[in-house]
């Protein structure tokens, strides 16, 4: 039977992580996240089976699972094969009534901050959608449904509330403002096509060597701005105020003052929860800064992951020999645009 493949790109935010996370996104006033795609990929490949049984591999993450019967699914603990959960939990969601081959791949390390695992997520929920299944009735054609079922049984997978917008960037593609409203977003275009190479020239990505997890951050901020602990409901609105003016800023082209947006969100960001940065994450910025950086902030909720770099062009060069000095790896930085296709 013939293969079915699908990529997503994973993601980059510029300002308003955090604030996507129910129940947040409806607390703020006009709540909103601006992200853009990346081109460093997830890949799922899903071949049904003549028989019944499931086989899922993934040969980056180096763990597999074999069913005899896909009607075994329900009775496997995902929480016994961690790096394959998602697509685990997801396959028990959807209910496949024919048996499966799933293979996956990630251009990222899980834990850089990317959303690679949400991209990931999001590319197995578009390929399974055709195939044969148990959930008679749902709207899988939907992208906003699948955006929230993707959140959701990452939700379940991690035990702590879960954002949209790793999931919403891997959909949609390009440079985009997620304006959260219930049970809904509203996907708003940025920043052309032909003006990418404005944002890349200035931007350099980087893995800082040390592996975050999100849920743990994510917890805290939100636990604490539902408290109404005055320090983080300060900086929570004043985050979602930059992310705004972040909006603003795209649309206008006016993108040397992306240094400025990174700069404030990442001071304000830190004083959300304890762990946001670490004294290796500090080191790397401090390299980066004394050879020319403009601004710098983690990617995702930060501890750990991808760090995010505003450079003048003439002083590109420079500042990624301070940052591979400090121990960080350069990764690609292209804007993808466009969101999850079929490849196949």
């Amino acid at each position: 039977m013939k293969s079915i493949k699908y990529k997503a790109p994973t993601r980059i935010d510029i300002a308003g992580g955090t604030v996507d996370i129910y129940p947040t996104s409806l607390i703020l006033k006009d709540a909103v996240t601006v992200n853009m795609a990346i081109e460093l990929f997830s890949e799922v490949k899903v071949t049904p089976r003549k028989d019944r049984k499931i086989i899922i591999r993934s040969k980056d993450l180096d763990q597999s699972v074999k069913l005899d019967q896909c009607d075994q699914l329900d009775k496997v603990n995902p929480d016994k094969f961690k790096k394959l959960e998602l697509v685990i939990r997801a396959l028990q969601w959807i209910k496949p009534t024919v048996g499966l081959e799933i293979e996956t791949h990630l251009d990222t390390p899980l834990g850089s901050g990317l959303g690679s695992s949400s991209s990931l997520l999001v590319c197995l929920l578009h390929a399974l959608r055709e195939i044969p299944n148990d959930k008679p009735g749902i709207r899988l054609d939907s992208d906003i449904f699948l955006i929230n079922l993707a959140a959701e049984i990452e939700a379940q997978a991690l035990q702590v509330m879960t954002g949209k917008q790793d999931h919403a960037a891997p959909t949609y593609g390009g440079v985009h403002a997620y304006h959260w409203q219930p049970s809904y977003l509203e996907a708003e275009n940025l920043v052309q096509s032909k003006d990418f190479p404005e944002i890349e020239n200035r931007l350099i990505l980087s893995y800082t060597g040390q592996s975050h997890f999100s849920g743990t951050t994510n917890l805290d901020m939100t636990v604490n701005f539902l408290y109404r602990k005055s320090a983080t409901v300060r900086a929570m609105n004043k985050i979602n105020a930059i992310t705004q003016k972040s909006s603003q800023v795209l649309k206008l082209r006016q993108f040397n003052k992306l240094a400025n947006i990174l700069s404030q969100e990442w001071e304000f960001r830190k004083s959300l929860a304890k762990g946001v940065t670490t004294p290796k994450v500090e080191k790397i910025i401090k390299a980066a800064v004394n050879a020319g950086a403009k601004a710098n902030k983690l990617t995702g909720a930060g501890g750990g992951g991808c760090l995010v770099t505003y450079a003048d062009p003439r002083d590109r060069s420079k500042v990624i020999d301070a940052l591979k000095s400090a121990g960080a790896q350069i990764l690609p930085l292209k804007i993808s645009k466009e969101g999850v296709r079929k490849i196949s």
